[in-house]
């Protein structure tokens, strides 16, 4: 039930062969680093974006249903990457219908191979420009894409240009544990967020937040690449702080943090 538009990939800089139609920089886009257009492959890390998606969808269904607009709605995931949050959706009845947006080749192929419970098609875009008119999706996800981008606001614009509501989720790894000085690392995040920064970001643009959530990844995510005893003991620690002094929790440690917002 997934295919490729190519019609749309076309009129991006990049289309689904990776031939490159353009090599100017879009302000906003997400860099393309080699590391992207290869990231996606590994069966393992493939199973461990299950696992993760399955705590993103439960934070995208809470958040949308602050909405009461219902679950049949039309859904672009933007940076979309091998399709596991998508396919955790649709297992889970949520949409009527999907587009994945990504720049990497390697996250389209294998979210081809991928199995959906509602139509899905998929785009290669140039990280920037996303090819499709004003509003034509009622909800647009932005699932840890964010501290990708060269941009935020100018690539959070897009988002909220194409759909009414734009939900968002990143890592909250701007606290006191912080390093001081920057360094590149292999995920690639370039922003760093708290609540408040993520929610200035959306406001910035004159968008209404309508509700805010920060939550510890699933005790799941954090045995798939640990030792279990270790790793239980360390999400045990963070579940508890979060819930007993959910203010001082995200100033010392990283957690997620989501969003959703409207234009007003």
């Amino acid at each position: 039930m997934c295919k490729i538009r190519q019609g749309l990939a076309r009129r991006t800089a990049r289309n689904v062969d990776g031939n490159s139609s353009s090599s100017i920089r879009t302000p906003g886009a997400i860099p393309d680093r080699p590391s992207y257009s290869e990231y996606y492959g590994s069966e393992r890390l493939a199973r461990w974006r299950e696992v993760s998606a399955r705590d993103k969808a439960a934070n995208i269904l809470a958040l949308w249903g602050r909405t009461r607009q219902g679950s049949s709605c039309t859904v672009a995931d933007v940076g979309c990457g091998d399709g596991a949050v998508i396919q955790e959706l649709t297992r889970r009845g949520f949409g009527r219908s999907y587009v994945g947006f990504e720049i990497s080749q390697s996250g389209l192929r294998y979210a081809q191979t991928r199995r959906y419970e509602k139509p899905v098609s998929f785009v290669m875009f140039n990280g920037a420009n996303i090819p499709v008119p004003d509003k034509s999706f009622d909800v647009v996800l932005l699932t840890h894409v964010l501290e990708h981008v060269e941009s935020p606001r100018v690539f959070l614009r897009e988002a909220d240009r194409i759909g009414r509501y734009v939900i968002a989720e990143v890592p909250l790894e701007l606290h006191a544990r912080t390093p001081q000085d920057f360094r590149w690392d292999e995920v690639g995040h370039t922003n760093l967020f708290n609540p408040l920064v993520l929610r200035h970001l959306f406001q910035s643009l004159g968008l209404t937040v309508l509700d805010e959530r920060i939550t510890c990844p699933s005790r799941a995510g954090f045995t798939f690449h640990r030792p279990i005893p270790v790793a239980t003991m360390d999400w045990a620690a963070k579940t508890v702080l979060l819930r007993i002094a959910p203010g001082l929790a995200h100033r010392l440690l990283t957690y997620h943090g989501s969003l959703i917002a409207v234009s007003e």
